[in-house]
């Protein structure tokens, strides 16, 4: 028979609560919790009922400053427990004086600064319980003496001290509280030896970075742990290792305030909170921690001797802050209690003597990562005990992505059910999880017929395994310019805006958007970056469109992925980018040439125009002289005044006794003259040359 915890159930808090504590505030016999919320309300109390369930909450001010931290002590010494806080922003320390009834009185602030964690104990061996709180101002901690029925004394200030939680506890057995300190961004915990007076000694260093290479001790307990009768520590660690690995550092004491080198054993994702007690009755010390991202807690089964079994994991809400442990409806045996930060409440899941055997542990392998359809990975359920397994094939696991995960017996050994996912087709998830399982005439038992309870295994296993099914598709096709004409030589970048990030590895030939100019935008690499497709496209003389579209795309051995390796559904691409984007690559030239004369009267000359007549409109700028060569060694200059947008009118004059009979251009001379159609296409006059000939008697 084993011991496990049942079913969660949640009570609310004010808003973020940042600490848990349980005691009996009443005096009923009946344990009561407190939370330090960070919140706009300071302290929620939670009044037992005694059958594992609390009263409404009532919530306490505590000075207009969100708390951090609480602990419970009689202050002034009348027999009732009172609640002192630690103020965020500068309030200080603040106290709560408790009735007896499990009502408390206004927040009175003993000290500003600030204060972040904080401590109760009697440092002096006076009988009055004193404090101890951390301060940021300081970079340290502060001592404040009571001097009698919650009177405090003047500050004493320990600075050089990295912030984090405090514990009062004797390390090294000189029967006085000793004072440590956690350090979440580094490696060591700071200890200083209590004089017996109220006063520490200088400050000594314990580390507890492990073989893992975990570190950051963000909050620590001191109880111990092998049965020597020395002061042991756990501290759970914040920083992960490079595989992403968090751990509680189990650091034995020797008796004399030295330590042992840290053992680490793996806890859930970012342990930020510990209980050490022993949990399951069996006179051996336990280890609990809050994993603020894994939503829940992980209890470590002490085996006596100062060493740890594997975790088990038990889900407790969303953001596991803080842990405590209490028996809270009387049946002897210990009841668990959890801050959750993220959803105001605290959850409770009643301590059971379970005969049957059932699910320590739910992994992947490997933890974190992407798959995409139709990868696998393999799920090992570690069991609290042996088992024998008959007709396996009929388990499976039903996952959150779709589909379910099959036993696979052969990975299998009676300890560890081993279960392989393969992602089918469907949506996507960003982290999957274990939604329910079915047993399908499978039978699995422990030697004496006591069949597996696997309720535990529906769970969101340690890590985040996204799975995406659905390829990334085109969201967006923009023009860097959005309206404008485009002729020929100019050039325009067309950005493809996609929904996942992508890697493109190109084929041998040029990735490419088909246009309906007739021409083609190619993809440029160092124009791109994961969510964005740049193709330039050059408009080339004769390419012509009202408005720019992307007609038709050619990935020509390139390949365009999302990181799970699911290719791009380019369909989308097809389309009309917003705005007019109007390509004219086509140059204005000439249909025809006609040449005309009249003899004049005064001189002996004859005068003759020469018009050529245009496919479309353009405009002249000439400079001073715009000529047409002719076939009798003469000029036809131009004339604006004859001409219109599609006619570019030409006079000249042949000398009497010319005698040609067909007259034609043989060259233009532009001479700086520029002949643009509306889009700035430079006319093509020399088909002139080739049409002109009309017939002059």
């Amino acid at each position: 028979m084993a011991f496990s915890f049942g079913t969660r159930r949640s009570f609310a808090t004010a808003s973020f609560p940042n600490d848990l504590k349980l005691a009996d505030l009443n005096g009923d016999g009946r344990l009561d919790a407190v939370t330090a919320n960070s919140g706009n309300i300071g302290v929620s109390v939670l009044l037992g009922r005694g059958d594992g369930s609390f009263d409404p909450v009532t919530n306490y001010s505590t000075a207009g400053s969100d708390a951090y931290d609480v602990d419970i002590a009689d202050l002034n010494g009348d027999g009732n427990l009172d609640l002192v806080v630690g103020l965020l922003y500068g309030r200080g320390v603040g106290v709560l004086y408790g009735n007896g009834a499990g009502q408390f009185g206004p927040t009175q602030v003993i000290s500003a600064g600030a204060a972040g964690a904080v401590a109760a104990a009697d440092l002096d061996s006076d009988g009055d319980v004193d404090l101890v709180a951390t301060d940021q101002d300081r970079i340290g901690a502060t001592v404040f003496l009571n001097g009698g029925s919650g009177s405090f004394g003047a500050r004493q200030d320990y600075t050089g001290i990295s912030l984090g939680q405090v514990v009062l506890a004797d390390l090294n057995g000189d029967g006085t509280p000793d004072l440590i300190v956690t350090s979440a961004d580094g490696v060591n915990l700071s200890w200083l030896p209590g004089a017996g007076d109220g006063r520490f000694g200088a400050r000594e260093f314990i580390r507890t970075d492990t073989q893992e290479g975990t570190s950051g001790p963000s909050e620590a307990a001191v109880l111990d742990v092998n049965g020597d009768g020395r002061a042991d520590i756990v501290a759970v660690n914040n920083i992960a290792n490079s595989d992403g690995i968090f751990t509680a550092s189990v650091i034995l004491g020797l008796g004399d305030g030295s330590f042992g080198s840290a053992q680490g054993y793996v806890t859930g994702e970012w342990p930020t909170d510990v209980s050490v007690v022993d949990v399951d009755g069996d006179s051996r010390a336990d280890i609990l921690t809050a994993d603020f991202f894994s939503g829940k807690t992980s209890l470590l089964s002490g085996n006596g001797d100062g060493t740890f079994q594997p975790r088990r994991d038990f889900e407790v809400g969303r953001f596991a802050i803080a842990v405590d442990v209490g028996d809270l409806n009387g049946d002897g045996k210990s009841d668990l209690v959890s801050a959750d930060y993220g959803a105001a409440s605290v959850s409770v899941l009643l301590g059971r003597d379970e005969p049957r055997p059932f699910v320590f542990h739910t992994q992947y392998g490997p933890n974190d990562g992407t798959l995409k359809a139709g990868e696998s990975v393999l799920l090992t359920v570690t069991l609290s005990e042996p088992v024998t397994i008959q007709n396996g094939a009929g388990l499976n696991l039903h996952m959150s992505a779709g589909g379910v995960a099959v036993f696979e017996s052969s990975l299998s050994d009676s300890s560890h059910l081993v279960f392989r996912y393969t992602v089918p087709p469907g949506q996507g998830e960003a982290d999957l999880r274990i939604n329910a399982y079915e047993f399908n005439g499978a039978f699995v038992a422990d030697a004496q017929g006591n069949e597996l309870d696997l309720h535990n295994v529906v769970s969101n296993p340690d890590g985040i395994l996204r799975v995406v099914t659905a390829p990334p598709v085109v969201r967006t096709v923009t023009y860097d310019a959005n309206d404008g004409i485009l002729r020929a030589g100019d050039a325009v970048d067309l950005a493809v805006g996609v929904s996942d990030p992508v890697i493109v590895t190109p084929g041998a030939d040029p990735f490419v958007l088909n246009l309906n100019d007739g021409g083609v935008a190619t993809y440029v690499t160092a124009l791109s970056d994961p969510t964005h497709l740049v193709f330039r496209h050059v408009v080339q003389p004769g390419y012509q469109a009202a408005d720019l579209a992307v007609t038709a795309f050619e990935f020509n051995g390139a390949t365009v992925q999302e990181l799970a390796g699911n290719e791009l559904d380019f369909s989308r691409v097809l389309t009309n980018p917003v705005g007019t984007l109007h390509v004219d690559g086509v140059s204005p030239t000439v249909n025809s040439v006609t040449f005309s004369f009249a003899e004049t009267p005064v001189d002996p000359v004859r005068a003759g125009i020469a018009v050529l007549a245009l496919d479309e409109a353009v405009s002249v700028m000439e400079s001073s002289d715009f000529i047409l060569d002719l076939n009798f060694e003469t000029q036809a200059h131009y004339d604006r005044a004859l001409s219109d947008s599609t006619h570019l009118a030409f006079r000249y004059t042949v000398p009497l006794g010319a005698t040609p009979t067909d007259l034609a251009v043989v060259a233009i001379a532009y001479n700086g003259a520029v002949v643009v159609d509306g889009s700035g296409n430079a006319a093509d006059l020399s088909l002139a040359i080739q049409l002109s000939g009309g017939l002059l008697e």
